[in-house]
């Protein structure tokens, strides 16, 4: 153990929206910015597997991509990040920047 840790005090406000028949294999996140899905595994390796599996998975039902250009753009413009490496469940984050998408 390395003794480090921060931890602080915070408020926040939260929306949940459920959707109903629209089953998701993992949390996914929305900010005023980006959509992120998460991938989570003890194992780190699978953890980044399940977060581009889900990211492509998003590409394609929800913007109408194809699998190979939602890959592509996952590989190209999405921005995937260890959000957590600390305890048992390992978690990757992958950011999707909204601007990427043609506003309707």
């Amino acid at each position: 153990m390395s003794g480090n840790a921060l931890e602080q005090s915070l408020t926040g406000v939260f929306r949940f929206v459920v959707h109903k028949g629209k089953p998701i294999a993992a949390p996914r996140a929305e900010t005023p910015t980006h959509y992120i899905l998460m991938g989570i595994d003890v194992d780190l390796d699978r953890a980044m597997r399940m977060a581009v599996v889900e990211t492509v998975s998003f590409l394609v039902q929800e913007k109408g991509l194809t699998p190979a250009k939602a890959f592509s753009l996952a590989s190209l413009a999405v921005d995937f990040q260890v959000a957590e490496a600390v305890d048992v469940a390992q978690l990757v984050a992958a950011k999707i920047p909204k601007d990427l998408f043609l506003k309707k």
